[in-house]
């Protein structure tokens, strides 16, 4: 039989009984005092005064975020939580022992699973973003959660601790060993990252689908829109190319501007015109490829591919060099294939420059653009007169 404090193969007594009976109620009470810290916060949600006030206590909208997922991902992630901090506390103090000073190790060990759970809700959060966005979620990854599961720990755990100092005081841990608490421990990890990356989607998923909902938008027209995906939006200008240094009898944006024109479909091909008006009183040189780009329904950049070169629905002239009129127009055309875009990332806005380096213009599309999508862009040539966007 190994000693006591150490071992977990001594038989239980009153003393362990007692100890396990009090470290079991410590876990269980901070998950109580965590639930009801966010019940207090979204009650008190309306009012921006008081719930500044209960955040001084600990009291913020990191213990209420759970309220609000859809079911049963709610109720599931509100055991999952409570698991967590019990184990959490627990496995503290069967490292610990608390026998000498156990209102000290309970507050401590209550601080430690508010860190703990803190660091899983921020993992849980870059796991929830990474089907979408690969490794690219590791940019949002913080400890915001973490910082503000110590304050809790800080603020609140000393409640346990005078509750329960008297009880643990002067028993020793029995059974369980060390070896099943962190057993158990990593399985409440484990159960609480897994509902935790499925409660954030879902209640993402939700929220999305509601606000395209009430905008008139479907599935079939792309993913919803989700703000809370990691992303950034296409540089204001080409990335990696200098700024070309033009003369000034090119077609400059004091001298003339780019416009979007028609798009058009057929046979399993799409293509969307580009324009520039010489809006000044002289003539303006236009030479090379424009430089375009998009963003998804999310404002991110839509990585595609562009190259110029004619398509099935363009011809491309070539990079030849012309003279736009006063208040005449060039046309340039962006073709690629068709494609689903049920449920994708889709085109919803295009950037566009006459040279790559210059700063880029936007304006708001629908175009059946998706990642990876292959494009195919003209020159410039001159047309009569503009054709009118569809």
């Amino acid at each position: 039989m190994t000693n006591g404090y150490l071992g977990s193969d001594v038989a239980p007594t009153p003393s362990s009984s007692r100890w396990w009976q009090a470290a079991l109620g410590a876990g269980a009470l901070a998950a109580a005092l965590w639930m009801l810290s966010g019940w207090l916060y979204v009650s008190a949600a309306s009012n921006v005064y008081v719930s500044r006030a209960l955040s001084v206590l600990a009291i913020g909208p990191q213990r209420s975020a759970r309220f609000s997922w859809p079911m049963p991902w709610s109720v599931l992630a509100f055991l999952t939580t409570a698991a967590l901090i019990i184990t959490a506390v627990f496995f503290v103090l069967r490292v610990d022992g608390a026998r000498r000073r156990p209102g000290i190790a309970i507050w401590f060990a209550v601080i430690l699973a508010g860190t703990v759970l803190g660091l899983a809700t921020d993992a849980t959060s870059v796991l929830a973003d990474m089907p979408k966005s690969g490794w690219r979620a590791l940019t949002g990854a913080g400890v915001d959660a973490a910082l503000s599961g110590a304050y809790w720990g800080v603020v609140q755990g000393w409640v346990p601790a005078v509750l329960l100092a008297r009880r643990m005081r002067g028993s020793a841990p029995g059974r369980p060993g060390i070896a099943t608490s962190a057993a158990a421990l990593l399985g409440a990890l484990i159960l609480f990252a897994v509902i935790g990356v499925g409660g954030t989607s879902a209640s993402r998923s939700e929220i999305a689908q509601q606000s395209a909902e009430a905008q008139g938008l479907s599935v079939a027209d792309g993913a919803y829109p989700d703000p809370q995906t990691p992303g950034t939006p296409p540089p204001t200008a080409a990335p990696g190319v200098d700024r070309p240094d033009l003369d000034d009898d090119w077609c400059t944006r004091e001298r003339a501007a780019l416009l979007i024109g028609a798009s058009d479909a057929g046979l399993g091909h799409r293509v969307q015109e580009v324009q520039l008006m010489n809006f000044s009183e002289a003539p303006c040189i236009l030479e090379g490829y424009a430089d375009v780009a998009f963003a998804d329904q999310n404002g991110h950049e839509l990585p595609v591919k562009v190259e110029p070169g004619s398509s099935y629905m363009a011809t491309d002239p070539g990079p030849v060099r012309i003279e736009i009129p006063a208040k005449g127009y060039a046309s340039m055309s962006v073709s690629w294939n068709a494609n689903s875009t049920n449920g994708a990332l889709v085109a919803r806005t295009m950037y566009a420059a006459i040279l790559p380096g210059l700063d880029r213009g936007s304006w708001p599309v629908q175009l059946d653009i998706v990642p990876d999508t292959a494009l195919e862009i003209s020159a410039g040539h001159l047309i009569d007169t503009p054709t009118p966007e569809r």
